[in-house]
């Protein structure tokens, strides 16, 4: 596999429309394929989940993956922190170097000349709210030709104000520690938003585009996801709303 011409990486927390974004960008077929390459799913490690051995076979897959024939290479970078340093732990031992401090000095080798884009949810609440229905049906994403699994009574007393909290907090320092990471590193990046994406999806994949250097669209293919918001997530943002101004004067947010 040759070396990738140009990279880029989004980065992002749970629920913030990642998915739907990489989704647009690889449908191009000029994008670049990005995905959690480096993202561990009950795996061990990377080496594991790619049944390789070597930085080099490694490496040559993941490019393999996630590059499209004109020489982009694209990736979905998680803001977990733990996820982010066991990543360069393994990457590092595998090219038989110690740990840098620089974390670049490893990921400058992999994404030759790139751009960084962070996708947020401004909408916190929102986002705290869809995660934790996420995290109880597991229905993350829906397909075009699927349709939602569960029925209303399944959320009966699914409700938590604890898990959500947690939730909101986490997306809120996720965005935050990407945010840090990319200008500690002097690093190029530009930060679009969920709602932006949902409102106007051509002219977010045309700025990301444009910012990676990347050939002009004028249309965009087919959207594959359909939203999975119910009447539940709306019902679960008027709770969470009302208990995060619990004793605010006057409420922020009516």
């Amino acid at each position: 596999m040759k070396t990738p011409i140009k990279s880029y990486r989004i980065w992002h927390a749970n629920r913030s429309g990642s998915t739907l974004l990489c989704q647009l960008l690889e449908d191009t077929c000029i994008a670049g394929i990005p995905g959690e390459h480096f993202t561990l799913h009950g795996e061990e490690s990377l080496c594991q989940k790619f049944k390789v051995s070597s930085y080099k076979d490694l490496i040559n897959h993941i490019w393999s993956i996630g590059s499209t024939p004109n020489g982009v290479f694209a990736d979905k970078a998680s803001g977990h922190y733990q996820a982010h340093l066991d990543t360069i732990k393994e990457l590092s031992t595998l090219k038989g170097i110690n740990m840098p401090e620089d974390y670049e000095e490893i990921w400058s080798d992999i994404f030759p000349n790139c751009k960084n884009i962070i996708i947020i949810r401004t909408n916190k609440v929102r986002q705290a709210v869809s995660w934790w229905k996420a995290i109880q049906d597991n229905q993350w994403h829906i397909y075009e030709d699927q349709s939602v699994s569960k029925k209303k009574e399944f959320y009966d007393n699914k409700y938590d104000p604890n898990a959500l909290m947690h939730l909101y907090k986490e997306a809120v320092l996720r965005d935050i520690s990407n945010q840090e990471y990319l200008i500690k590193h002097g690093l190029d990046f530009i930060t679009v938003t969920y709602e932006d994406l949902i409102n106007d999806p051509l002219r977010v994949v045309q700025l990301v585009m444009q910012f990676a250097g990347l050939e002009a669209i004028s249309n965009l293919p087919a959207f594959r996801l359909q939203r999975t918001s119910s009447e539940i997530n709306e019902e679960w943002v008027h709770r969470f709303k009302l208990e995060l101004q619990d004793g605010m004067e006057p409420k922020a947010w009516i």
